[in-house]
């Protein structure tokens, strides 16, 4: 007896739906078109959230506060004095107070420190080096 049908034993069918791969290939397809579009409604929405609270610029000036110190470079409003300037006003101010406690020579163009004070200085470095213990040689180091 023959078969009936011209298949031999050692066919095998095909394991491939193609039907299954192109509904795969559509619903795959669609899907990614649907998240794409629902990132980029997220996208513009975050985009319009955080716009809405930039501030408007305007063509009328406003008063803006002084910035912060020490203003470096002269300013119309806040600093017209260059550094050089700063300087020798600084420079004048400090003379004028050693002047004033006596401690500036004129002849000399020096500043003179009194001896009370230099005596007093002396004394409370002598009295802070005898109350401390002087650091022990070596310590900390092991052989």
């Amino acid at each position: 007896m023959q078969p009936e049908s011209t298949e031999t034993l050692a066919h095998e069918h095909s394991n491939i739906d193609a039907r299954a791969i192109v509904k795969f290939a559509i619903w795959f397809v669609a899907s990614t078109i649907v998240v794409v579009l629902l990132v980029l409604w997220l996208y513009r929405t975050f985009v319009s959230h955080e716009t809405s609270f930039d501030v408007q610029t305007s063509a009328v000036a406003h008063d803006r506060p002084a910035p912060p110190e020490p203003r470096l470079q002269p300013t119309a409003n806040y600093h017209n004095t260059l550094d050089q300037q700063d300087m020798a006003a600084m420079l004048m101010r400090e003379n004028d107070e050693f002047a004033r406690r006596g401690w500036w020579d004129e002849r000399a163009q020096k500043i003179v420190i009194p001896e009370a004070i230099v005596a007093q200085v002396t004394q409370m470095s002598s009295n802070r080096s005898t109350t401390q213990p002087a650091p022990q040689q070596g310590a900390g180091t092991s052989r």
